[in-house]
């Protein structure tokens, strides 16, 4: 059931992010943002699972969402309410499963739009501060625990950094899934789709999802030039790729 959650979530941003734009595609648009984000190979082999993957994406979503309320509060009713429930429920989400640090410099970059779009950059440090509140919420305890027993509160990981007496003073980091390069950085998200290259986990898989998106950011960008030149359907259409991406 929590983690049905995500479908509700994914559901929710798809209508706020199109609403009654996309016309009579409204509902199909956002069933299929939802259909896609559910059916990819990292989501369905964690389902019922505890890896809390998909319970820290719950409140990564959440946040989300939080932050897309709060760039259109033009009012200022809720001018740093929203900011920073969205900040801390994304610390919060980062203390339950640090692997969800790969979302920051995006939802830094949301952040940031969302303080440039409505004037109000006090929301930088709202969201920051929020933000830190929810880290220690979520992963305060353990941090202070294992520096209690091993004199650093990320142990094992960065003991270049925290000189752990009970670990080698070098940063653990699993480098087989590392791009080093651009031309691998380009194409990197199609690699998903190959089922027999193994790039992005310990077993192979397929998930074009990552391509998918990667490639809907042209046509996002191409629907939305030309939503700016012409109205009516052209504007409608614009909306098709976004939903998707």
């Amino acid at each position: 059931a929590i983690h049905g959650l995500n479908l509700f979530l994914l559901y929710r941003l798809a209508d706020r992010i199109v609403g009654s734009a996309g016309g009579s595609l409204s509902l199909p648009l956002h069933v299929t943002a939802v259909l896609i984000g559910a059916s990819g190979s990292g989501v369905v082999a964690l389902v019922g699972t505890t890896t809390n993957d998909l319970t820290a994406s719950v409140f990564v979503l959440a946040a989300v969402l939080l932050m897309l309320d709060a760039a259109d509060d033009e009012a200022g009713a809720r001018p740093y309410l929203l900011p920073a429930l969205g900040g801390a429920l994304y610390g919060f989400a980062f203390g339950c499963k640090y692997t969800t640090a790969f979302y920051a410099p995006g939802f830094a970059i949301l952040v940031v739009w969302i303080a440039a779009r409505t004037g109000r950059w006090r929301i930088v440090a709202t969201s920051g501060a929020a933000c830190t509140g929810g880290l220690l919420a979520g992963a305060g305890y353990h941090m202070l625990t294992l520096w209690r027993l091993y004199r650093s509160p990320l142990f094992p990981l960065f003991n270049n950094v925290f000189a752990s007496p009970f670990a080698a003073p070098e940063s653990t980091v699993d480098d087989r899934f590392l791009v080093r390069s651009i031309p691998q950085l380009l194409t990197f998200p199609f690699d998903w789709a190959d089922p027999t290259r193994n790039v992005a986990g310990e077993v192979f898989f397929r998930d074009v999802r990552a391509a998918l998106a990667y490639s809907l950011v042209a046509v996002a960008i191409v629907a939305w030039m030309a939503s700016r030149r012409r109205r009516g359907g052209a504007r409608h259409r614009a909306h098709v790729p976004l939903a998707m991406l």
